[in-house]
């Protein structure tokens, strides 16, 4: 039996270093949550506006288009509890951090990645970001869990050989949303409305307690959080829930009433915003994160 298990694990161990290796170079390929994890922990001296939350602001807002130094640490699909994490971790490392912006909206309340069309994503800030502890899952914690083998296979190929990476982000964060040719507006509001509706009460109760402790640790380093619901297509917002819908803006309104350090901001219906503003119906185009980012900037005097 010795001999047996001897044999096995001689056998065995040129596979487990192949693994290991692989799994090792996937993480060495650069991305928007390495660089903004590093840029924030090693790099974030000058920052006085932080900007968190999910598309909407990633793709939204444009940080250089603030008089003050500023950096976007939102990305796809990032619920509030990442947000609440990221604060959380970099805080402490920027201290000229005078404010917070953040979107407060119909698809936020409810969003939860674990839940969503992309819970591998949360391997990022289990992996990338240094947050071990927003693993639940053994996949959250190996690349090689995260996708199919032949993809993350070229993706290394391409790395190795071609120097491509996966970042998408720009030096300050945040990344422009390309509009899809011939989109149908109509059906895309009525199938992303229904995919941001919520029906869990648990988990709207949690992101608002996610907001509650961002704002908390905000006022312990005297910076102020603007809250805003972002512009949102008219076909949008004539296929969500009347409920919900309240319920977001509802919230916003309530954390600015009851917090003297937080502001609240509803564009969702903003007539400013035309046609040609929007990528599709819950993003800007990139005149729309011109425009979004002007009336934020002046709102906010920042």
């Amino acid at each position: 039996m010795k001999q047996y298990l001897r044999r096995a694990s001689l056998f065995l161990l040129p596979l487990l270093v192949v693994i290991a290796l692989t799994e090792l170079a996937l993480r060495r390929i650069p991305n928007d949550y390495r660089y903004t994890h590093d840029l924030l922990t090693q790099r974030g001296d000058s920052i006085e506006l932080l900007i968190l939350g999910n598309s909407h602001a990633y793709n939204g807002i444009d940080p250089q288009g603030f008089r003050s130094p500023a950096y976007n640490a939102a990305n796809i699909s990032q619920d509030h509890r990442r947000d609440l994490a990221i604060a959380e971790q970099c805080i402490g490392h920027l201290p000229q951090l005078r404010s917070i912006i953040i979107p407060v909206s119909y698809a936020s309340i409810g969003a939860s990645i674990e839940h969503g069309r992309e819970p591998w994503r949360v391997k990022n800030y289990v992996i990338h970001m240094d947050m071990p502890e927003q693993a639940s899952r053994l996949d959250h914690r190996f690349e090689l869990l995260n996708n199919r083998k032949p993809v993350l296979l070229a993706m290394l190929r391409d790395h190795l050989l071609h120097g491509l990476d996966n970042r998408s982000c720009g030096d300050l964060g945040g990344a422009f949303n390309r509009p899809k040719p011939g989109l149908d507006l109509l059906a895309d509001a009525k199938k992303t409305a229904d995919r941001h509706t919520c029906s869990d009460h648990e988990r709207i109760l949690g992101n608002l307690n996610h907001l509650e402790a961002i704002i908390a640790l905000a006022a312990l380093h005297d910076a102020r959080v603007h809250l805003f619901f972002p512009p949102m297509h008219p076909a949008y917002l004539k296929e969500v829930d009347d409920r919900q819908l309240r319920l977001a803006r509802a919230i916003g309104r309530d954390l600015a009433h009851r917090h003297g350090h937080v502001s609240y901001h509803d564009l969702s219906h903003d007539p400013r915003f035309l046609e040609g503003d929007f990528s599709n119906s819950d993003h800007v185009s990139a005149a729309g994160n011109r425009k979004l980012t002007a009336i934020l900037a002046d709102t906010l005097g920042l």
